[in-house]
C-alpha cells in the first residue's frame, strides 16, 4: 500500500444543502461550516484494493487507528445532516479502532434518516452502533446488506447454527449494541434488505427491536441472486 500523500482539501460551504462524496483517503479532507446541510452520501476508500475485507484486515493496527482518526475528523463535518447515507468502506474503517469512537463527544441531533450499505462484520457493527448512539432523534434506519459472495472471506458467523458450535466467538463488539441507551425513542421505521439468516443479522435485528420503544414498521427482505453486484 502506498503511503498517504500530504495533500489537503478544505471545504467551506455554509449554503450547501446536499453533499455526495466518493473519494480516497490519500487526501485529507477538512469540512468547515456545513451549517445548511440536509443530505449527505459518503464513501471514502482507503486505497483502490480495499473493496475486499481481506485487504483491510491485513492493515497494521496503527494504520487502522490513523484511518479511524482521519475518518472521524471528516465525519464531524457533517454532524448537522438530516438524511445520511454511509457506505461500506467508510463504515468499516471508522470502526477499525473502537477506542477512538468511545472517546468522541459527538451528537447528530438533526439526523432523522440513516441509510447503510455494508456487511455486518465486527468493524462495521462497531460503526453502526456508534452512529445509532449519537443520533438520539433518528426516525428511520435502512440497511442494505452487501452479498457475502463478493468477498474473499465469509462473515464471522456464516450460518445460524454456528453460534452453537463456537459460542465463544460472540465478541465483545455486541456489548456496544447491547449497551445502547434507551434513546431510540423516535425510531419508527426499520428496513433491512439482503438477509441470509446469519447470526450477526439476527443479533443486529434483536438489538434494534429491544431499544426501539415506538417502532411502527419493520420491513425484512431476504437475499436473492438479483442483489449480487
Amino acid at each position: 500500500m502506498e503511503e498517504e500523500k500530504n495533500s489537503e482539501v478544505t471545504l467551506h460551504a455554509p449554503s450547501l444543502s446536499s453533499f455526495i462524496f466518493d473519494s480516497y483517503m490519500s487526501t485529507s479532507f477538512i469540512l468547515e461550516n456545513l451549517s445548511s446541510l440536509i443530505t449527505a452520501d459518503i464513501e471514502i476508500h482507503i486505497n483502490r484494493e480495499d473493496q475486499m475485507p481481506s485487504s483491510y484486515s491485513a492493515i497494521r493496527e496503527e494504520k487502522k487507528e490513523f484511518y479511524a482518526q482521519r475518518f472521524m475528523r471528516f465525519f464531524r463535518g457533517v454532524h448537522r445532516v438530516k438524511v445520511l447515507k454511509l457506505r461500506c468502506s467508510f463504515i468499516k474503517a471508522l470502526g477499525g479502532s473502537p477506542h477512538i469512537l468511545d472517546t468522541q463527544l459527538l451528537k447528530f441531533y438533526n439526523l432523522r434518516c440513516l441509510e447503510l450499505w455494508t456487511y455486518l462484520s465486527r468493524d462495521c457493527l462497531y460503526s453502526i452502533f456508534y452512529v445509532l448512539k449519537i443520533s438520539p432523534n433518528i426516525e428511520s434506519v435502512s440497511l442494505q446488506i452487501l452479498p457475502v459472495q463478493n468477498y474473499d472471506k465469509p462473515p464471522v458467523y456464516p450460518f445460524c447454527d454456528e453460534v452453537k458450535i463456537n459460542p465463544e466467538n460472540i465478541g465483545d463488539y455486541w456489548d456496544a449494541g447491547l449497551s445502547l441507551p434507551c434513546m431510540m425513542c423516535h425510531l419508527k421505521y426499520v428496513k433491512i434488505e439482503g438477509l441470509c439468516g446469519c447470526v450477526n443479522e439476527l443479533k443486529f435485528l434483536e438489538i434494534l427491536l429491544k431499544h426501539s420503544t415506538v417502532l411502527e414498521k419493520v420491513v425484512l427482505t431476504r437475499y436473492s441472486a438479483e442483489q449480487a453486484i
